[in-house]
Parts: C-alpha cells; structure tokens; sequence
C-alpha cells in the first residue's frame, strides 16, 4: 500500500487496533444491548457518487480481475477496511462502473464520516465485526485518544440487509485478518452466506520494505484457512509493471462458481462434472396425466389470485410457474387454471413433506422439490406448514413462532436450468409466494429476464408483512421493492393490488399483479391506469 498520506496510514493503525480482532487487552464488553440500525447507514443513491469512473483504484486492479473472473452486473460486494479515500479501493469501479452494491465496513465514526461524503451507493457499517465481543475500544493513531464502538457479527449485518449472497468480499487491514476471517467462518459453514471470491492483503510492509517471514506466515495461514474452509481455490495476481513483488494480495475463489462456466481451473485441472445441471433430474418430476375432476371450477386461491389472472389473459392451456406451491391443493393460485382451463406448469415446494402432498394429488404439471436460486447451491429450510420457509429469509418476530430444530436442507437450482428441462421459456402465470424470500428469488431471475432467456406475461406476488397484524411499514418497503425491481426490468407495468377480506391500498393489500405491457397491449386499448401502449402494439389491440 502507498504512503502518501500519513493520515490515511495512522487511520490504518487505528483500524489495526480495532477489526474483527477482540482478542486483545483493551476489548471491553457494553452493559446494553445497542440496536445495529445505529451503526448501518443506508447506501446513497444512485449518481451521488464523487470519483472518476475511468480509474480502477486499486492498487493491483484487483476489482478488474475479480470482474474478468465473475462477469457480473449488479454484484454485491463487502469491503473491510475502507480507506477514507477511495485511492486503494477494490470495490470503487465495481460500484461506479457495473452497477455493484455493497457493504463498507469502517469502525472508526472519524473515518465513516469522511467516507460518507463520498457518497457511495453502499451500506456502510460504522461499528466492528466480531461473533464473540459486544464492543472494542480504539486507541487512535495519536496513542492517547481512544473511542469505544459495539461489535455485531456478520450474521447480524447481513440479515439485517437482507443479504446472504456476497459476490466478492475485499479484506485490507494490514495484520489481523485471521482474527476477520475466523469471526466470518460460522456464517460461512452454517451457509448462511456464500461468498464467490475474496481478496486479501497478507504482505506486510516496514518503513516501505516487505517484512517477507511475517509475510509469509501470513499466506500460510490464509491457506490454511481456506483449505479447511474447503471448496476455494487460490488465484495467483501478476502485476505486469512492477513485478510481483508488488504483489500484496492474494485470490480465493470458490471452486463451483468458477466452475459453472469454465472447463479447467487456471492450473489446468479439469473441473468436476458433478454441476448442479446433473442432479436436477433428481429433484423434477414430469406432469401425471390430464384427468377430468368432479369439481374443476372449485378454486382454491386465498383471494381470487387465480380469478385476477384468467380475467388478464382469458386463455386456454396456458403455463404458469408457482412457488411456494404448498401442498399443490391449499391457498393455491393455479390449481383452478388447470383443472378448469387445462393449463400446466411447474410447481415448485422446497419443503419435502409438503412435495409428497403434492405428489399424492397428481397434479398435471411439473414438480419440483428444491429452492430456486441462480447462485446458492442448497438453504436450510424450516418446516412450518404454510409459515415455513428459507431460514435466511424469515423475518425475526416471524422465526419466534416456528420451531427452529425443524429444518432440513434442499438444493437449489436456477429457473433456467428447470425450464431447460422442460422444454418451455414462455410463462403465462408467475405466482410468487415465499414468506419474504420474494426479492431474493426476484433478483435470481434478474439475468435471465432482462435477456429475454424466458419471459413472464403475467405476476402475482405477495408482498404483505403479517405480525399477528399489519406491519404497514415493512409492507410498503416490501411493495416498493418490488416496483423498482420491474421498472428496473422494464416493460412491466403494475396492474392492481389483491385485497384479502377488506384490507386494501399501498401496504395493506395482500398480493400486487404486475403485467408485461407488450402482452397487455395485445388484448387492451390502453395500459393498466390508462396510459398509451407503445405504437408498436396499437394494430393489434383486441376487446
């Protein structure tokens, strides 16, 4: 790292003195539970930002390796040891460049100030990272002043977020990264986060010159580290201009991301062939039999969901995707449309008591029994009847209520690789109903979306927060993430809300319906609310 601020390096004394570290003499413990929300600034929006968007900023352009090896928009990346200055910063491109968002994690409060005049679009975390300390006390870079800040574990940070998924995670502190890493290892083993790729400085510097024994140590431990962390494999960086002895970080990737896309791994190794599009056969079963029922217009629908969208489309044999399909039979939205409209489509239910429920009915659609996700390889699922679902995702006051050594663990799989299986990129139908999980799910068919890989004419997603009552406010966040997800998208428009009982409007509704304006222009004169179709679709507007 440069020294051409000696402020910014005392700042690095100081973060020495404090990261993740809380094994030390000067560690103290709060008396009182400090809420997080204190310490986790929100990211600024969009444009805000001060910097070049032309300079890389890293000192070794870590960030344009780590782009070349993911090739991923809208990543989420997490810094450690951010400097107050975006000089050496590993994430400032990703962010400015290819629409990233991330995690800053700064615990000294003079520092998170400086950094928050950048106004970046990222969380910043203003406290410490520990899963065993409640607070440590920093001995600034003068030696005589010293500040005390709470601790929170990455688990807390994350969840309160609402993030699990982290594209790449930049660690620069200088000396205590193992103390970092080994406060990250729980959430790492217990799943509940994935990290693709790390970035770690483990060259040690005195008076401009490497300390190589200490630096060497330190490697060492960083490999040991992750090969007992297991699936990770190092990724050597090459600066072409100053040599490698300019090299102060090193490269962990994990070992199925890079996989996903590539044959061999850098060394020339053959990847393994056991990818996940291999074992989705285990988990999708193919449609039973089209059989003519007694009761083929009883709908099963908590509020008419399935009333809503046939009024939409008004067609025969459509396909929908349902997730969050139950038991196939209760409160679902699309067990009427193929009965009573011999419709099909995919039913998909991670919970594998409630697949065999589904099974015993024989519906006339795919099933399958996995979580759907375009990153994560399995989740831990809490089995709770109509209130279970993705430990991760269930709302804290919500987990209270459920019993929480009734888990089990599924795969996931991306929607692309189901509809690969099944032989259809067209959906009429998509109901969402995942107790919270809705924007993660969302955010894994983001790609596949905006690439026209598969397209979805018609949405119903449940978006209402429900305490025993209302939680308005968590409702209406919920509602408008989802319209920012679908302008964000584009060519959808929002075509209503779906009251339950006499509950209505913004946050209270219980499901809000969303439509893909070229099908919509199709069949009406006008958009949803009234607004002009596109010319493109006027000639062909039917009533």
């Amino acid at each position: 790292m440069s020294t051409c601020m000696k402020m910014t390096r005392s700042s690095r004394k100081a973060k020495i003195l404090l990261i993740g570290l809380c094994g030390l003499a000067f560690c103290v413990f709060y008396q009182k539970k400090v809420p997080i929300n204190q310490f986790l600034l929100k990211p600024h929006e969009k444009g805000e930002t001060i910097w070049d968007k032309e300079h890389f900023y890293s000192e070794n352009e870590e960030n344009n390796v780590v782009y070349k090896i993911l090739q991923r928009k809208r990543g989420f990346f997490l810094e450690i040891g951010v400097d107050d200055e975006h000089f050496f910063s590993n994430t400032v491109s990703l962010e400015s460049k290819h629409d990233w968002n991330g995690l800053l994690v700064e615990p000294n409060p003079e520092i998170c100030e400086r950094i928050d005049m950048l106004k970046r679009h990222a969380w910043r975390f203003c406290a410490c990272l520990s899963d065993t300390k409640k607070s440590v006390t920093l001995t600034k870079g003068d030696r005589i002043d010293e500040i005390t800040v709470p601790c929170f574990s990455l688990d807390q940070v994350v969840n309160t977020i609402g993030i699990n998924y982290i594209d790449f995670i930049s660690l620069h502190i200088e000396m205590p990264e193992m103390g970092v890493l080994e406060s990250l290892k729980k959430g790492i083993k217990d799943e509940i986060i994935t990290v693709d790729v790390w970035s770690i400085e483990f060259k040690i510097r005195n008076n401009k010159e490497t300390m190589l024994e200490i630096s060497n140590r330190n490697l060492n431990a960083l490999r040991t580290f992750f090969n007992e962390l297991g699936s990770f494999f190092e990724y050597k960086i090459t600066n072409k201009i100053k040599g490698n002895n300019h090299i102060y970080n090193v490269l962990f990737i994990r070992s199925h991301m890079w996989c996903k896309t590539r044959k061999h791994f850098p060394n020339g190794t053959t990847c393994s062939k056991t990818d996940r599009s291999n074992r989705i056969k285990d988990y999708l079963c193919p449609p039973h039999e089209y059989k003519i029922v007694k009761d083929a217009d009883k709908r099963y629908s908590q509020a008419k969901q399935d009333e809503v969208v046939y009024d939409i489309l008004k067609m025969e044999g459509g396909f929908f995707v349902d997730i969050g399909a139950y038991d196939g039979q209760l409160f679902s939205n699309s067990l009427w449309l193929e009965r009573k409209h011999n419709w099909t489509g995919l039913l998909i239910e991670a919970n594998p008591d409630l697949c065999e429920k589904i099974d015993e009915i024989k519906r006339h659609a795919w099933r399958m029994c996995a979580c759907l996700s375009d990153t994560l390889e399995k989740v831990t699922f809490i089995k709770a009847e109509t209130l279970g679902g993705m430990q991760k995702e269930i709302d804290s006051r919500h987990i209270k209520l459920l019993i929480k050594n009734n888990k089990v663990t599924v795969p996931c799989f991306s929607l692309e690789a189901a509809l690969d299986e099944i032989k259809t990129y067209h959906i009429d139908y998509f109901s969402l109903d995942v107790e919270g999980a809705e924007m993660q799910i969302l955010e894994s068919l983001r790609n596949g979306l905006m690439s026209k890989r598969f397209t979805v004419d018609v949405w119903t997603i449940e978006y209402r927060v429900w305490d025993g009552k209302i939680d308005l406010e968590k409702s209406l966040e919920n509602l408008n993430a989802l319209r920012n997800y679908f302008k964000e998208i584009g060519g959808y428009s929002e075509h209503s809300q779906i009251q339950y009982e006499n509950d209505s409007g913004d946050g209270k509704a219980l499901d809000v319906v969303f439509v893909k304006n070229e099908m919509f222009c199709k069949k009406y004169k006008t958009l949803p609310g009234g607004g002009a179709c596109p010319n493109s679709h006027l000639q062909t507007v039917n009533i």
